[in-house]
């Protein structure tokens, strides 16, 4: 996923899953400074604000139970 389209994505996540709805974020995939991201659309959206990302990501979002 471009990063410029991540912000907006996760907030369609929100209003359509709601905040609660786990969620992982991948950024740097199979490099050195990988970073993988778990939790809520909220601390996800919370936790990538502090950080921005600028390489391409992957999301993967959490199955209905």
């Amino acid at each position: 996923m471009n990063p410029h389209k991540l912000f907006k994505t996760l907030s369609h996540f929100e209003t359509y899953f709601g905040p609660e709805q786990v969620n992982l974020v991948s950024r740097g995939c199979s490099k050195m400074y990988e970073e993988t991201i778990r939790g809520t659309v909220q601390g996800g959206l919370t936790a990538l604000y502090d950080n921005p990302p600028k390489e391409r990501l992957v999301i993967v979002v959490a199955g209905k139970e």
